[in-house]
């Protein structure tokens, strides 16, 4: 899934709708400096972190601590 955050807030909320797992993120910004904007990928930034979702060796547990990757406990 992707999604799209304009503006300059360094955050954003979301609502966990997905059920109870790993959830792995990553951001990048994407400038104006070159024509078309977002349609042109000389304006993308770089990643902050490796592409978890096409990831064949990454291994989630209960000791995995990172700034982009959480256990969410489903409260029902």
């Amino acid at each position: 899934m992707s999604l799209y955050v304009e503006g300059s807030n360094p955050s954003i909320d979301l609502t966990m709708g997905e059920g109870q797992g790993y959830y792995a993120w990553r951001v990048r910004p994407v400038g104006t400096f070159y024509e078309n904007g977002l349609g042109n990928d000389q304006n993308w930034g770089a990643w902050n972190a490796p592409d978890y979702g096409f990831c064949t060796e990454c291994t989630f547990n209960a000791l995995t601590v990172s700034d982009q990757v959480f256990f969410f406990t489903d409260p029902r």
